[in-house]
């Protein structure tokens, strides 16, 4: 029916923290709009992992559900796409497990949805100090209002200030003239696009092995399609949990493939979405 709200899953993407999924799921627990699904993809966690989406399952009005493959190395693209195929929503939002929601995440995503575009949601670093305070417990990142984030950065605990400023998803200019951000905005940390668009470009290619650039080849292949790219406001600004960077020894291999496809006309990946995996495990907690 016109205008009416999509259906709704959010797409978590973890590895071996257990102390920040659990505060990720811990922000999604807390969001204005409840009514949403949690899909945790897990790259190959031990056990550890699974326990705390247990503990944590009954307080997700929506349901839970843990898609798990063997840990193989960072092979972030096959299981977002196992998730995607777990997620009964119309609407997809991408979050990674060291990225905080604040309340107003889901509800913000929702109210950006439109048909024709995908949201790039933005996100701020915290430093290493306050990310422990955050994991321990001390200290509360949903309950953060503007001016304490304006009393963090000042203390040079949060990056920018910036992102939390609000804004229309979708400038009405850019809307009259068809126009849309570069392909280079997007980042699944924070992205949202509809399924049936996810299913016309095959999700996210996994011939991109190791860290980087799997969220831009998906971007690009959605540009290819037609769809464009639009800014969250600020209330869907996530905050980034402080961590050692991601082995980047891949990073060639994915540039020179990324840098392929933005020269092509393709839109569907060749490995994707429409892959079995007879190793994944779904398992639906709540």
């Amino acid at each position: 029916m016109p205008g009416a709200e999509p259906t709704l899953s959010v797409v978590v993407t973890t590895y071996q923290w257990p102390a920040a999924i659990r505060a990720v799921l811990a922000g999604l627990s807390r969001q204005t709009d409840r009514d949403f699904e949690t899909v945790v993809a897990d790259d190959g966690s031990a056990p550890e992992t699974a326990a705390v989406l247990r503990e944590q399952a009954p307080s997700l009005a929506g349901g839970l559900i843990h898609v798990w493959h063997p840990d193989r190395g960072f092979r972030a693209g096959p299981i977002r796409n196992r998730g995607v195929a777990a997620a009964r929503g119309e609407y997809l939002v991408f979050l990674d497990g060291d990225s905080l929601p604040r309340p107003g995440f889901v509800a913000t995503h929702r109210g950006a949805a439109r048909r024709g575009w995908a949201i790039r949601g933005r996100r701020a670093l915290l430093s290493e100090g306050l990310s422990r305070r955050v994991l321990s417990g001390e200290v509360d990142p949903a309950s953060a209002n503007f001016g304490a984030l304006l009393g963090w950065r000042r203390s040079g605990d949060l990056n920018r200030i910036m992102p939390f400023v609000p804004a229309p998803p979708i400038p009405p200019i850019r809307r009259l003239l068809g126009l849309g951000l570069h392909w280079k905005h997007a980042r699944t940390v924070n992205l949202a696009a509809w399924r049936d668009d996810l299913v016309r470009v095959n999700g996210f290619d996994e011939r991109f092995t190791g860290w980087g650039f799997e969220d831009s080849d998906l971007a690009i292949r959605l540009g290819h399609a037609g769809v464009r790219l639009a800014a969250l406001p600020g209330a869907g600004t996530v905050l980034h949990l402080h961590h050692r960077e991601a082995d980047r020894s891949f990073s060639g291999e994915n540039r020179d493939r990324l840098r392929a496809i933005e020269r092509s006309t393709a839109i569907r990946a060749e490995l994707g979405l429409d892959r079995l995996d007879p190793e994944v495990r779904v398992e639906r907690l709540s």
